[in-house]
């Protein structure tokens, strides 16, 4: 299994690989609740918002690709994960990065013409669905971290018949692993998980925040916004407490839906 940069040629397979992904979640299908109807609608508007992604200034994507000899291997190099990045607060430069300076601009051409595929041509969206979560998922980590620089994960995938392998793992670790590299001593690495996705990010040694209620979807499908502090500044944002992540314990999906009620201090 490699991980390398994604490039823009990756973003359709990307695409597809999300569809496949993202299809059954809970919060996608109160947005697209006409997605089995038009399914090619579904696609165009999250290849869009990954082009968006991509170009974003600060943001750093990344995937996990089949080599031959791996266990997922299908004759074929396949996209088996991917991850999206994203450097915010206090300036969005990586140590070490470069910026186009275009990137802007093609960002917000992108959003625009996001917007404008949702509104005249998505068969498949809510709109006002889509303004509930955008408004309820407005959480701010810049008040949970003082302001502080920080790393966030805004998009991690593994293709299904890749899962359960350690390959969501290791997406994590990257980036875990380039904040720890950020200024002074490393960064914080903030990310919003899925009750189904909270297990994982609690063994790779994230804390709760926060709960985020989504109107019109059930408390078990609330979204939990979690921070990991990098070695050495544990303590920093998040205080000691009984919910503090250990790293390398493994939590069972009912044990993760029971722990995601609690949340820690925030320093």
């Amino acid at each position: 299994m490699r991980i390398r940069p994604m490039l823009r040629s990756d973003l359709g397979n990307v695409a597809d690989v999300g569809v496949q992904v993202f299809h059954n979640d809970n919060l996608f299908r109160f947005i697209y609740p006409q997605l089995d109807e038009h399914p090619e609608d579904f696609r165009r508007s999250y290849l869009l918002r990954m082009r968006e992604r991509f170009a974003m200034p600060g943001s750093y994507s990344i995937l996990a690709e089949t080599e031959e000899g791996d266990q997922e291997w299908r004759g074929k190099t396949e996209i088996a994960g991917y991850a999206f990045w994203e450097r915010d607060g206090g300036g969005r430069s990586w140590v070490g990065g470069e910026q186009w300076p275009l990137e802007e601009l093609e960002s917000t051409l992108l959003h625009l013409e996001s917007e404008f595929e949702h509104r005249l041509f998505n068969r498949a969206i809510d709109l006002e669905h889509k303004r509930t979560v955008w408004r309820c998922m407005d959480f701010s980590f810049d008040k949970v971290l003082h302001g502080s620089p920080y790393v966030h994960l805004a998009v991690l995938a593994v293709s299904p018949h890749c899962q359960r392998r350690g390959i969501g793992a290791k997406l994590i670790k990257w980036g875990l692993e380039r904040a720890q590299k950020e200024l002074d001593g490393g960064v914080p690495v903030t990310l919003e998980s899925s009750p189904k996705g909270y297990g994982l990010y609690r063994k790779m040694g994230f804390v709760q925040v926060a709960r985020i209620s989504i109107e019109g979807l059930p408390e078990a499908d609330d979204a939990i916004a979690m921070v990991w502090e990098p070695e050495g500044k544990e303590g920093n944002w998040i205080k000691g407490g009984e919910e503090k992540a250990k790293k390398g314990e493994c939590i069972s999906e009912e044990h993760a839906s029971r722990a995601a009620g609690k949340t820690v201090e925030i320093a």
